[in-house]
């Protein structure tokens, strides 16, 4: 396994990640004292994906912390020592962080959605429709019930994987029939899925439950895809507040790292650093 003696690691590590975070490392005198990389190990995960228990061991051993991007996000949590309220409501968890041996888990996510949704919501919304059914997901339906907005409905590609995450969430599936009661009511539109990269066509229902067929037009609509070109250009021709998933992104990375250098730095030189970087 890799040399990873003060280190945070992470099972994602994106080229522009990696040189973002080395240079907030260099940027706050920690270079001495703090590497960041992507996680790699000698043991053959199963399908290419990480395997939680070597990825917390190696946390463990020796590690900061780590970040995860995805696929292990509910599987690393048997491996913690202690979890955080939101990470413990949302079944989820994105950031490690190891104190002294203990290993508590954190939902940065949450934190970063909350806090681009509450800044962009500009009426009273009652109602949200999600499209996709992954982790995101679990996310997204958590932080809009903490806002008020429990009249939620999930929907995607395929409806029976909808459904079925509906029911495990205690939320409704979408269909046609429900839009006829959006009509003149405000609602928000999260896209969970990462399909706002092509025509908006080819993804099924998504152009249905965007417009709830043609009956009404979300108040708000937020991208999870940090580019999206193709809903940007949907919500641009209809006059409808896009959020992209930057907005979600930037705050909950800079929690995320406020975490990490907890007693190495302060949190607002932390947050100058990215913002200088990003």
């Amino acid at each position: 396994m890799q040399d990873t003696m003060k280190s945070i690691i992470s099972t994602s590590g994106r080229e522009a990640s990696v040189r973002r975070y080395r240079a907030l490392i260099e940027k706050l005198g920690l270079e001495d004292e703090v590497a960041y990389s992507k996680f790699s190990s000698d043991v053959a995960d199963v399908d290419s994906k990480v395997d939680p228990a070597v990825f917390t061991a190696a946390i463990r051993e020796s590690c900061l912390g780590g970040a995860i991007s995805k696929d292990i996000k509910a599987l690393v949590i048997p491996f913690c020592d202690e979890l955080h309220e939101t990470a413990l409501e949302v079944q989820s968890v994105n950031t490690i962080v190891n104190k002294n041996g203990i290993l508590k888990g954190y939902n940065t996510d949450a934190f970063g959605f909350r806090q681009c949704i509450e800044s962009a919501i500009d009426v009273e919304v009652k109602t949200g429709i999600i499209y996709g059914y992954g982790g995101v997901t679990l996310v997204a339906t958590h932080v809009l019930k903490s806002l008020g907005i429990n009249d939620i409905y999930i929907t995607g590609r395929n409806l029976d994987k909808a459904k079925d995450r509906a029911e495990e969430l205690g939320v409704s599936l979408w269909s046609r029939e429900m839009c006829m009661d959006l009509k003149d009511k405000p609602y928000i539109f999260v896209n969970a899925s990462p399909v706002t990269d092509s025509k908006l066509e080819s993804a099924d229902n998504f152009l249905d439950s965007i417009t709830c067929c043609d009956t009404s037009l979300p108040r708000l609509v937020f991208d999870h895809e940090l580019s999206g070109e193709y809903l940007i250009e949907f919500t641009t021709r209809h006059n409808i507040k896009h959020v992209k998933g930057m907005e979600m992104y930037v705050p909950q990375m800079k929690k995320q790292w406020v975490l990490f250098l907890e007693g190495k730095a302060s949190a607002t030189d932390i947050e100058k650093a990215l913002d200088d970087l990003i």
